[in-house]
């Protein structure tokens, strides 16, 4: 790929797809992934396990995206992911059923895994790593303890705005509520969660935190 075309299109750039990768807020987006599953899909695989598929089809359908900022891409990175979800409920169903099947769990990611290929073989080198991985998933557990601790209609109006990055607009038309008391849940949300994710994090042993 020419120089010129992987600045105007680096999310086709194997060299910089990685480090594009660094600044969509995986964990966040792990976060978005997990409310969208519901607890019968979680018993079978993990946002992460669908991480990887979401990983595996944008890189793989790169070229049917137009370049237009961050932001842009990781709204189809969003929608693929949904995509991944639903196809997951899809299989789970099949699977009650006799047939079917599902993603595979996050030990197939591990290297040395000895049959069949690994979502990450296809994928950029250093795209995501297992240690990443299983990194990416305790930030999103932390996250999501945080989450939880607050009231609902300031968890959900904090999901919308914060983890899926919706404009306030669509926050509000979201969650069937003015504007006005849209900003107020989000601005009143972010200061709970920052102070329910501190208790959360100061939970967590400083060995662990060190490794994360």
């Amino acid at each position: 790929m020419a120089t010129s075309d992987a600045k105007c299109q680096p999310h086709l750039d194997p060299e910089a797809w990685p480090g594009l990768l660094q600044n969509l807020a995986v964990e966040a987006i792990l976060v978005v992934i997990s409310s969208w599953m519901g607890p019968k899909l979680r018993q079978h695989c993990s946002p992460e396990d669908l991480w990887q598929e979401t990983l595996f089809y944008a890189w793989r359908d790169g070229s049917q995206h137009q370049w237009r900022g961050l932001a842009a891409y990781r709204r189809w990175i969003l929608g693929i992911a949904r995509n991944r979800v639903r196809e997951a409920v899809t299989q789970l169903k099949a699977l009650k059923r006799g047939g079917g099947k599902l993603p595979k769990s996050l030990s197939f990611l591990q290297e040395g895994a000895e049959e069949g290929v690994r979502a990450s073989d296809p994928l950029p080198p250093l795209s995501e790593t297992p240690s990443r991985i299983l990194s990416l998933r305790e930030r999103r557990l932390s996250m999501e303890k945080a989450l939880q601790r607050l009231p609902k209609e300031y968890e959900e109006a904090l999901r919308l705005r914060l983890f899926e990055q919706l404009e306030l607009k669509e926050v509000a038309k979201g969650l069937g509520v003015s504007l006005a008391t849209a900003k107020k849940r989000v601005y009143l949300g972010a200061e709970l969660y920052r102070e329910a994710l501190s208790e959360v994090l100061s939970q967590i042993p400083k060995e662990r935190r060190e490794q994360e």
